[in-house]
């Protein structure tokens, strides 16, 4: 259940970035490449959480977009 997560800082890495992101469930894993991070959830229900409670959350100086994918 991946997703991706835009707009992060340059100065944005993988471990703060899952621990925001560990507060909706169990995460597979975390692949960053620039300002983009695709975020991989062990259940549909942490990623739908996710989606729901961290888009348009402020992280690093910006604010995130999380939207679910296709």
């Amino acid at each position: 259940f991946s997703f991706p997560v835009t707009n992060l800082s340059p100065n944005s890495n993988k471990d703060d970035l899952g621990s925001i992101f560990m507060s909706a469930g169990d995460i597979n894993s975390i692949m960053m490449n620039r300002d983009v991070a695709i975020i991989d959830f062990a259940t549909e229900k942490g990623a739908k959480k996710a989606v729901h409670d961290l888009n348009r959350v402020e992280f690093d100086g910006r604010t995130l977009t999380v939207t679910k994918a296709n």
